[in-house]
């Protein structure tokens, strides 16, 4: 693996802060021409793990990820992903708003981190921000970032 290229918050790398954890295993088919995970399917990869947080945490319970856009996700790529590794994927939240919450995750393969996102996501159930659904607001902090 290539050496760590951006620099998000060093405390932010460290997988204990996480929550929520995952494994993606990566495909043959998401190599680029160096042969390294490219950087449309990490993004796809992040994704996956997203869904899969929604469906592990109280935000997809009784249908409420059926109203949700995705308002600002920022990938920072640390170092490339090679196939045929699997992923591990930490992910946690780490604000709530009226109306959207934030989450981070962290992207590690072979215990060294790759990717580092951040995500916005706004509650639009009937095409415009309305309130969090209480029962996540209220399961909430058990997924928020561990300081």
């Amino acid at each position: 693996m290539d050496e760590i290229l951006a620099k998000p918050d060093p405390a932010r790398l460290n997988t204990a802060l996480y929550p929520h954890h995952v494994v993606i295993p990566t495909r043959y088919g998401d190599l680029d021409p160096n042969a390294h995970i490219n950087n449309v399917a990490m993004a796809a990869i992040i994704q996956d793990a997203r869904i899969r947080f929604h469906a592990d945490s109280t935000f997809n319970q009784k249908g409420h990820g059926h109203g949700v856009i995705v308002a600002s996700f920022a990938i920072e790529y640390l170092a490339s992903a090679q196939y045929p590794a699997p992923i591990d994927l930490y992910a946690a939240i780490t604000r709530v708003g009226r109306s959207s919450f934030a989450m981070v995750q962290l992207a590690v393969q072979d215990d060294v981190p790759v990717t580092y996102a951040e995500t916005t996501i706004v509650w639009v159930p009937d095409e415009r921000p309305e309130p969090l659904p209480e029962d996540f607001v209220a399961g909430a902090p058990k997924w928020m970032i561990r300081a």
